[in-house]
């Protein structure tokens, strides 16, 4: 990614830089706060704070404006196919009503841009490899530094469903599913993880650290940022297991939303054990299904 090219660029001199992204800003920011280079960067500026995002030059001025250094004097690295559009279009007035002096004043404001399209990767069409140089103050060499990213990767929820040993007839049983992140971060929208309890089982309890549950839906939500290759905490399912209830059932959950959009579903096959009382009776509490 451009953050990663620029963190290799020499730091003999110190160089003020802000992050310009067209994302939202606590995406932007949660993101950043699992990477080693936030400190790298004196301002953030995101898609919030401007009237109109990229390909507008907006959001580029805002940042020259952020770290009060002219347009003119600023370079840009960029990898998105809408940031290097921009390009062209920064002789132009954003509409923006408070933005650099020059650009009130109605003067031609050139953003010099340093990025490259990439050279694509046979087979692979969402992955390209970024490169930035930098030369100059007082230093004859042209210093490079190249990045192989994937472009625009949209997240990838996995889910995950098990318990321990068998239920019993009258008894409880405790389900834990997991979410898992296999793509891109999530953008920050709801998603939900529902469980379909099959006949047989009644949910007892459900929750989860962060999640907002729900037991008569037998469901959990949240919607903060799940960055690649993590997972959230497990949520916790507790159920009762009535009386009538068959020797094997499958239980299901799915997980939906987050800027995924498929429906991912687990399952779990459950034995449950019958229970007699010592006259051959089946027993009888008050979660047994009637019919």
């Amino acid at each position: 990614m451009v953050i990663q090219s620029v963190s290799l660029l020499p730091r003999r001199v110190p160089v003020p830089m802000a992050v310009a992204s067209g994302g939202v800003r606590v995406v932007i920011e949660t993101t950043m706060r699992h990477l080693p280079y936030r400190g790298l960067f004196t301002a953030v500026v995101t898609r919030d704070e401007v009237r109109q995002g990229k390909p507008a030059p907006d959001i580029f001025l805002k940042a020259a404006d952020t770290l009060a250094v002219p347009p003119d004097r600023c370079l840009v690295y960029e990898d998105s196919d809408e940031g290097i559009e921009a390009r062209p279009r920064l002789d132009l007035r954003p509409e923006h009503g408070d933005l650099h002096p020059q650009q009130r004043a109605g003067r031609r404001i050139q953003l010099p841009a340093h990025h490259t399209e990439g050279q694509r990767l046979t087979g692979r069409p969402h992955e390209f490899t970024n490169t930035a140089t930098v030369t100059g103050g007082g230093d004859t060499t042209t210093h490079t530094a190249t990045d192989r990213v994937i472009r625009g990767t949209p997240p990838s929820l996995t889910i995950s469903k098990t318990h321990i040993g068998n239920f019993a007839q009258g008894g409880k049983g405790t389900y834990t599913i997991t979410v898992a992140n296999t793509g891109g971060p999530t953008d920050g929208s709801a998603f939900t993880v529902q469980d379909m309890l099959p006949p047989g089982l009644t949910a007892a309890d459900i929750s989860g650290p962060g999640w907002t549950c729900g037991l008569s839906a037998a469901a959990c939500t949240r919607s903060d940022v799940l960055p690649a290759g993590t997972s959230y905490p497990s949520i916790t399912l507790k159920v009762k297991v009535s009386c009538h209830a068959p020797h094997g059932v499958t239980n299901t959950a799915t997980t939906t939303g987050g800027g995924d959009t498929t429906t991912h579903t687990a399952t779990d096959p459950t034995t449950i054990k019958r229970d007699r009382d010592r006259d051959g009776e089946r027993c009888h509490d008050d979660h047994r299904l009637t019919s």
